[in-house]
């Protein structure tokens, strides 16, 4: 199996929601699973795409699964395994604008550990609309990534 999992900002998903006020973390993990020869074959980024959907659709209907904490031990079961990948961030975030007494940040990155692969995802800070993407991989490996992520892309 391979996984893929994101973060989840819950506070407004509680009843009642947390306030917008709210300062402090409230972040759920989604993992979506897939078989890896699903994945290889033409149709492996839609697959891809449809499991990480579907796995959002389900959590966000089951409060209680995140309330009870399972989700926490699902993430644990997981990230270690060598097939999980995250994302880190969220482009509704403009972390660009961010200033917290200190002024705006000119650049900004995620900082990657762990054995998983991590990816982030973040507004771009000079146009509007525009995504920035963050992953660290060798060489080797960068390549065979670009050169997937094209190719899903040319399907959309």
């Amino acid at each position: 199996m391979e996984y893929f999992g994101c973060s989840v900002n819950y506070r407004a998903r509680f009843d009642p929601p947390l306030p917008s006020s709210y300062f402090g973390n409230c972040i759920v993990w989604y993992i979506a699973s897939t078989k890896h020869v699903d994945l290889v074959g033409d149709e492996g980024f839609m697959i891809a795409t449809e499991s990480i959907a579907e796995i959002i659709y389900k959590r966000n209907n089951d409060k209680e699964y995140v309330l009870n904490g399972d989700w926490l031990k699902e993430v644990g079961a997981v990230a270690n395994t060598g097939r999980y990948v995250s994302i880190a961030g969220s482009p509704k975030y403009d972390l660009y604008e961010a200033d917290f007494g200190w002024g705006k940040p000119k650049k900004w990155h995620f900082v990657f550990s762990g054995s998983g692969l991590v990816m982030s995802l973040s507004k771009s800070k000079d146009t509007d609309g525009d995504l920035e993407i963050s992953l660290s991989l060798s060489k080797t490996r960068m390549n065979a990534f670009a050169a997937i992520f094209a190719d899903g892309l040319s399907v959309l």
